[in-house]
């Protein structure tokens, strides 16, 4: 049965007799009230009883409301996603206000249903490698301030084949947003590697003598790259 706290508060109400002595309240996962009254007693003294209990009720209520969601959190656990290295298990959340959370070892991606999880995926994606881009970028662009060149335009995009590009003639970079599945330092070994061809637009023993002199371990980044 359903009864009424207050105008807003409505509860489920389950009540059951025993041989007792005193009432007993208990609200389930579910939310429900579950009441557990002597044999005797009426039923106006229960229910005074349980809106008396209101504030306790709806604190309880919340609390099952958690540890619903925690329940279906864990149990809908997708699979391993990459971000920058680091394995997080990728769980879809339903919501109507779409995002993305990271808590632990889990990837939480809330959307509307399963069909946007990747879309919210790849939003997020793109601003955690721009902000890191942006991080890493400082340095080389004072190189590029010494070599009187521009400083060039940064894009991100999915891309096949390659994990970056860059059009020196038109001072503009392209990042594979693919990349956010990678450690940092790959990502910068990339950065660095495009960066260098705007000084340099071939694959000469100079080129790779410019990127050591800003990264002196990037083989080690290169071969990590290759494997992938």
């Amino acid at each position: 049965m359903k009864l009424m706290l207050d105008e807003n508060t409505e509860v489920e109400l389950q009540i059951e007799a025993h041989k007792v002595k005193n009432l007993t309240i208990r609200v389930l996962l579910d939310g429900t009230v579950k009441i557990t009254a002597p044999i005797s007693m009426p039923q106006e003294r229960i229910f005074e009883f349980v809106q008396s209990k209101k504030n306790w009720i709806v604190k309880q209520q919340q609390l099952q409301k958690n540890r619903r969601e925690h329940a279906a959190l864990k149990n809908a656990k997708g699979p391993r996603i990459q971000l920058l290295g680091k394995t997080y298990h990728a769980v879809f959340k339903p919501g109507a206000k779409e995002g993305f959370e990271l808590n632990q070892d889990d990837m939480i991606l809330t959307a509307k249903d399963e069909t946007r999880i990747q879309l919210v995926f790849e939003k997020q994606a793109k601003l955690m490698l721009e902000e890191l881009l942006n991080q890493k970028r400082g340095k080389l662009d004072l190189i590029m301030d010494d070599y009187r060149l521009n400083h060039p335009e940064i894009a991100i995009k999915k891309m096949k084949g390659k994990w970056g590009s860059c059009t020196p003639a038109q001072a503009k970079i392209v990042m594979n947003l693919m990349l956010i599945h990678l450690p940092v330092k790959c990502i910068e070994y990339v950065l660095i590697h495009e960066y260098m061809h705007m000084i340099c637009p071939n694959h000469s023993k100079r080129f790779y003598e410019l990127i050591e002199n800003v990264m002196p371990d990037y083989r080690r980044y290169m071969k990590m790259l290759k494997e992938e």
